[in-house]
């Protein structure tokens, strides 16, 4: 027998990082209080009951919760499952070559975590999925410490 067709893991996968976040913001009886919905809907929307295997989030309350927890979640996830990665957009103030000098080192820094955390992993001549997870998390941060670079360089590029 196979698994769920991809469109149903795919809602499977939504309403479960629903409930991830929900718990983030500290369970449905906080969450209620940051937008239109209420506790029951809020609960429909991450249960994997089947009676409620139509009842999805709508955009405004993914946003507005997503926004108090200070994490996409859900939006991360649904760009994955599209094969794209979300990743913060980084906004730069005022340059300094401190700050260009600081950026290398961090992208520098990032870089070899990364770089370190698949070789460990690779000690055993196998990838686990919870080591790729963890090494795609070190990934994700040293996206960011270029994403931030960039930023910064594109501040000079845009002073003229």
């Amino acid at each position: 027998m196979s698994g769920p067709a991809p469109h149903e893991a795919r809602r499977r996968a939504i309403k479960i990082a629903f409930g991830e976040l929900i718990g983030k913001i500290g369970g449905i009886e906080a969450a209620a209080g940051f937008t239109r919905v209420g506790k029951s809907t809020l609960a429909r929307y991450y249960s994997l009951a089947p009676a409620d295997a139509e009842c999805f989030p709508p955009a405004d309350v993914i946003d507005d919760l997503e926004r108090v927890a200070g994490d996409p979640i859900v939006t991360r996830m649904m760009a994955r499952g599209q094969d794209y990665l979300l990743l913060r957009d980084v906004q730069a103030g005022s340059v300094s070559i401190i700050d260009l000098h600081a950026a290398i080192a961090n992208c520098a820094k990032e870089h070899g975590d990364a770089v370190a955390s698949l070789l460990s992993a690779l000690t055993d001549l196998a990838l686990t999925p919870a080591e790729a997870r963890r090494v795609i998390r070190e990934m994700d941060e040293e996206l960011q410490a270029h994403l931030r670079l960039r930023a910064l360089v594109a501040q000079v590029a845009e002073s003229e």
